[in-house]
């Protein structure tokens, strides 16, 4: 059975809950898969696909989730890759917002290329003082948590068998 390993990194709980639901479907799916904070990997060793995940901070991906791709780039370039993000502002902010969270990923898969790269609301733990619902384009009254673990499904059914079909 494929080992994968879903790796995140989470600051409100959302991309930690997301993680586990990719990996509640690989396993449907007969993968051996299993979650982990990035924080705790050493060695990407005996997988045969890795699913990478972290929020948006910022406007970037998680610095800690850029630095575990470039100090893993030799092993991760051997198997599938699919890279996963978590964003409030992705769905609910204004578009030049959306532009560079989108583009936030860039620089990781030039680095290492991905199968597909999901991208998925999050949120937030607190309201937004209204400057900043200004400066990012969020309506007033929004609700603080738009995760979406339907779509979250969808995309790790889909990436299964995008892994499948390019393992070695």
């Amino acid at each position: 059975m494929p080992r994968i390993l879903v790796a995140y990194a989470t600051k409100t709980g959302s991309t930690k809950a997301a993680a586990e639901e990719i990996q509640r479907v690989l396993a449907k799916k007969n993968f051996d898969a299993e979650v982990r904070p990035m924080s705790e990997i050493k060695s990407l060793d005996g997988y045969d696909g890795i699913v990478v995940g972290a929020p948006i901070n910022g406007m970037k991906w998680l610095p800690e989730a850029t630095a575990f791709v470039l100090a893993h780039k030799a092993e991760m370039c051997k198997v599938p890759v699919a890279y996963f993000l978590m964003s409030y502002l992705l769905f609910e902010g204004g578009s030049g917002i959306k532009a560079t969270i989108q583009k936030s990923l860039v620089s990781v898969q030039e680095s290492v290329p991905t199968i597909s790269t999901g991208m998925f609301p999050g949120k937030l733990e607190k309201a937004m003082p209204l400057f900043l619902r200004l400066l990012f384009g969020v309506k007033n009254g929004r609700p603080l948590d738009i995760t979406d673990m339907p779509h979250v499904s969808a995309w790790a059914s889909d990436i299964a068998g995008m892994m499948r079909s390019r393992m070695h």
